[in-house]
């Protein structure tokens, strides 16, 4: 008869405390960082995610920024200097009105 992988039914207590036992210790620590390894693995997916995601609006808050920037500019370009203002105009005085003329 074979034995199976989870047969310890033939272990001895010798084998079981010289062999066996350092065995499943290894196993049960490599089993633990691998559970660990996973979840540093799907947090580092997550992190991954949100920088894709700060990334993004970024770029859109800098698309905007220029936007802004050319109006502004296209703006301040098109104020006249205050060294360079014209003086303002006094309003003339409105001719006298003529007679026949309603």
């Amino acid at each position: 008869m074979e034995s199976s992988i989870g047969d310890f039914s033939q272990v001895r207590g010798e084998d079981w405390d010289g062999y066996y036992l350092p065995v499943l210790e290894l196993l049960t620590v490599k089993l633990l960082h691998y559970g660990v390894k996973r979840e540093l693995e799907r947090e580092v997916r997550t992190l991954q995610d949100a920088k894709a995601i700060v990334q993004e609006v970024i770029t859109t808050q800098a698309e905007q920024c220029n936007g802004l920037q050319d109006v502004f500019i296209a703006c301040f370009c098109k104020l006249p200097c205050p060294t360079h203002r014209k003086p303002k105009r006094t309003p003339r005085a409105l001719p006298a009105p003529v007679e026949g003329v309603p």
